[in-house]
């Protein structure tokens, strides 16, 4: 048989030339070693491919990954920013945000580079077959679009692969819990807007409906998938900031707060600073995203971009509303509570509603792509694989039903949860995996300094 080849190109500057008829088997992660088949003549892009779709569905730029960091990041707790900044004074609200952010922007550059370490160590292979040689790495992969679209490496499985079964399992169980709390904390949050914007059906009916819309993102396969719904979740919070600013701004801004130490106790101290970790946590989902993208290596900057996006929402509104209201702001957690009835008031109730459904998808996804995995329908065809879906979305709607008072709860989990997943495992991984000198010196991306 006469072989052809083919050469492809990537974003960067290499080619690499596979057979056509070659069978190439590529060591791929699944919590241990899967198998990953490819076929040259099988991976070669289509040429018609649809512009609609490639705009409002297809996506795995960096573009697209600033969108979901970013939709990701804050949400729902914009909304409670002035009563955080309240409780803990506005010079410790302001620092409390910098150091916080500037610690999860650390600890994503850890787990960028343990997930580079991952690909480094289970991609790279040779091997001879009987038509020729074939030599391809995962980061060839990934450049040149060569890449299993259907199979997601997880926060947790970099973390088994490089440390061990002990802190992997440690790492899964703590996602899985920030997931679920965050997913149904979405539900009921939808729930406390709309009954702000119509008390004429309670809280439980309103928990009920949205849970339900949020339950159609399970049919989102990926979060390559992502970016007609996280640019609409990105317009929602923009608008609800800037409507705050716009708001406070006309009201009065009182001078002398910036020194002004915070008075509702140290109890109020510490939920208002924890409030505030909670808005650069979400290192929990952000591996999928990572790995959603064509160059997964740029990722940390893209965070780093989502991030200054983020401070440019949150600290002008929640400094904004704490000056011009700063009573209200400490004696109510919900800045719609200050908030008079208008148009845009209720546009941005709607749109915060709407950010909130996608979150809802966001946060759960990774659940659903560990529940494919565990019931084997990850590599199934659509039509299995997303069906199957559906008993994680319903258990998480059950339990935002079953617990009203789950926002106590949900405290309580984030504090544990967020400080584990976002700054203590990445940093203990990242340790035991460079602990020798060896190591360190073949890190794929070593530190700034």
């Amino acid at each position: 048989m006469q072989c052809s080849s083919q050469s492809f190109v990537g974003s960067g500057s290499y080619s690499t030339t596979i057979r056509s008829d070659t069978r190439a088997t590529s060591s791929f992660v699944k919590a241990g070693a899967r198998h990953l088949e490819l076929y040259a003549d099988e991976v070669v892009e289509e040429p018609n491919k649809n512009i609609l779709r490639s705009i409002f569905w297809e996506g795995d730029t960096q573009g697209d990954a600033f969108l979901t960091a970013a939709a990701a990041q804050v949400g729902q707790v914009i909304l409670t920013l002035p009563n955080a900044v309240a409780t803990t004074g506005m010079a410790s609200g302001v620092f409390f945000q910098l150091t916080f952010a500037t610690l999860a922007l650390w600890t994503l550059f850890l787990l960028a580079t343990l997930y580079q370490e991952l690909k480094k160590r289970k991609a790279a292979w040779r091997r001879d077959l009987h038509h020729g040689i074939v030599m391809v790495t995962l980061d060839e992969l990934h450049m040149s679009g060569w890449t299993d679209k259907v199979y997601c490496v997880q926060y947790h499985e970099v973390v088994f692969e490089l440390c061990g079964p002990w802190l992997g399992s440690a790492s899964w169980l703590v996602n899985v819990l920030a997931l679920v709390g965050l997913a149904v904390a979405q539900v009921i949050a939808c729930a406390n807007n709309m009954y702000r914007l119509n008390s004429f059906r309670n809280k439980r009916d309103y928990a009920l409906l949205f849970g339900s819309v949020g339950l159609t993102t399970s049919f989102i396969p990926s979060f390559r998938n992502m970016r007609i719904f996280s640019f609409v979740a990105i317009l929602g919070t923009s608008f609800t900031a800037w409507y705050m600013v716009a708001h406070a701004s006309a009201q009065g801004l009182q001078e002398g707060l910036w020194g002004q130490a915070p008075t509702q106790g140290l109890q109020a101290f510490v939920e208002g600073s924890t409030n505030l970790l909670f808005v650069y946590g979400g290192h929990a989902m952000l591996m999928e995203v990572m790995d959603s993208m064509q160059q997964p290596s740029k990722f940390p900057r893209v965070f780093a971009a989502s991030y200054l996006y983020v401070f440019t929402l949150t600290l002008p509104s929640a400094a904004t509303m704490f000056a011009a209201f700063p009573v209200l702001s400490a004696q109510n957690g919900n800045v719609y509570d200050l908030l008079p009835d208008s148009p845009a008031r209720s546009v941005s109730i709607v749109l915060m509603i709407m950010h909130q459904c996608i979150a809802f998808g966001m946060f759960i996804m990774p659940v659903h792509h560990m529940w494919e995995k565990l019931i084997r329908t990850h590599d199934k065809p659509y039509w299995i694989r997303l069906p199957s879906r559906l008993p994680v979305g319903i258990l998480v709607i059950l339990i935002s039903l079953a617990f009203p008072f789950f926002g106590v709860i949900n405290s309580f989990l984030g504090a544990g949860t967020t400080t584990l997943e976002t700054y203590i495992i990445p940093a203990l991984a990242y340790n035991w995996v460079y602990r020798r000198e060896s190591a360190q010196i073949a890190c794929p991306t070593p530190p700034p300094w």
